[in-house]
């Protein structure tokens, strides 16, 4: 009995796959799709993240309710650096693991990864 025939009997109507997921075929497409899905999106927020910043420092009259002006500034330096280490804990710190966890591979290993 052929591996066919077999698999037919275990599962009835369903066949093998006839060739590799469409994912598997083109992971390296999709890899570099979502990076630059990525550093667009990371392009986006900071410019809005700029232009409020250009909007609070250049208009003086610019604050938020019931806080004062050096307040607002406060705030707005504390919104910016929650953003930034938002941004190095899902895009850099991962990147830094990886690195130091390949580190620990073999020639041969490395070799296999880049030739994939």
């Amino acid at each position: 009995m052929n591996e066919r025939s077999h698999r037919a009997e275990l599962i009835p109507g369903v066949e093998g796959p006839k060739r590799p997921a469409l994912a598997a075929e083109q992971a390296r497409l999709e890899v570099s799709r979502a990076r630059h899905r990525a550093a667009v999106q990371d392009l986006l927020d900071c410019a809005v993240l700029l232009v409020v910043d250009a909007i609070f420092l250049i208009w003086s009259d610019a604050r938020l309710p019931f806080i004062d002006r050096d307040g607002t500034i406060l705030v707005l330096l504390l919104v910016n650096s929650l953003i930034v280490a938002a941004y190095l804990r899902s895009r850099v710190i991962p990147q830094w693991k990886a690195r130091r966890i390949a580190s620990t591979w073999s020639l041969d290993e490395r070799a296999r990864f880049r030739a994939s």
